[in-house]
């Protein structure tokens, strides 16, 4: 099995979504579950998985929401029934509510957010102004200690965060600059459905085939099948991803690449968006590699098996 491209076409079989947001949001069900003890270790230090996406795309017509409700949330809501932990993150909240939050133990899981586009409508308001700031500590894995009024000082919480986010092109009115140069925006994958495929939008079924019980009841004993292995992946021994061999050397020369042209990049221009990207990419790559291995190994993962080889 390979669980990141299997339950993508679960998705696409029943809901006419881009493929791209499909595999994202496989991706992220399962970065979701890896956690915090799993990770990349190099020179620099240990890369956790968590990877954050945001789809942009037209209302209506690039199913975006769709799958989260009728997929990512079932199956994840079915995780922590088995593991007995809430995966789910709160999706709307105050920097101070979801430091609480996390500091009462609750420090792992994902944000599902189907209107991205609010959060910039929101970070204009006094008390969450540094909102973007808190994101970069969410995904960096550190919640810097705060001074709160409810709990007063709240030391430095480790936490694992994932984020899969949905919204319209109506971000590019309300983004702001900053929100790429001081480090944020680089940090998300984005999918960006410009052009609807019609043909794809389920508008040339019979009746028979669009109203159909038995496709939904077919999608819940699917979704139940791939929260069992979301579950085995949680609480498996594996610890470690190991790019080897060609793999290895790929991104080495990968990552010159990337870090060179970034820094003749912000040479010219010390406010150049791509750099920052750039700068990224390596980074994003590995992260990205390291959940494909573990995707195709969900079968393997034996009780006592503690790395993973990432070989493509």
């Amino acid at each position: 099995m390979d669980f990141i491209e299997d339950y993508a076409q679960d998705i696409l079989s029943d809901i006419p979504t881009h493929e791209d947001w499909a595999e994202s949001i496989a991706t992220g069900v399962l970065s979701a579950v890896v956690g915090p003890e799993r990770g990349i270790l190099d020179v620099i230090g240990k890369l956790q998985l968590n990877v954050w996406f945001l789809m942009v795309g037209p209302s209506g017509l690039a199913f975006k929401t769709a799958p989260l409700k009728y997929y990512a949330l079932p199956t994840l809501a079915k995780v922590t029934e088995k593991i007995d932990y809430p995966i789910i993150l709160p999706s709307r909240y105050s920097i101070e509510g979801m430091i609480e939050y996390m500091a009462k133990g609750f420090s792992t899981g994902i944000i599902i957010r189907d209107e991205f586009t609010s959060l910039f409508k929101e970070t204009r308001k006094d008390y969450l102004t540094d909102a973007i700031e808190f994101m970069s500590e969410l995904y960096d894995g550190t919640i810097q200690k705060r001074y709160t009024r409810k709990a007063k000082l709240e030391e430095a919480v480790d936490v694992y965060v994932c984020l899969l986010a949905a919204t319209t092109p109506h971000l590019f009115r309300v983004m702001r600059h900053d929100w790429f140069i001081q480090g944020t925006g680089n940090r998300i994958l984005y999918i960006f459905y410009d052009r609807p495929d019609v043909s794809r939008l389920l508008t040339d079924v019979t009746p028979e085939e669009f109203f159909t019980p038995t496709r939904f009841s077919e999608r819940e004993a699917r979704v139940e099948r791939y929260a069992e292995v979301l579950a085995r992946v949680y609480s498996c021994d594996v610890r470690f991803l190991i790019p080897g061999g060609e793999a290895g050397r790929m991104f080495i020369e990968f990552r010159r690449e990337m870090l060179e042209e970034a820094a003749r990049r912000f040479e010219r221009d010390m406010y150049d968006v791509e750099y920052t990207y750039l700068v990224r990419l390596p980074e994003l790559a590995l992260k990205l590699s390291g959940l494909k291995a573990l995707s195709r190994r969900v079968d393997m993962l034996a009780p006592g098996l503690s790395e993973v080889m990432i070989d493509e």
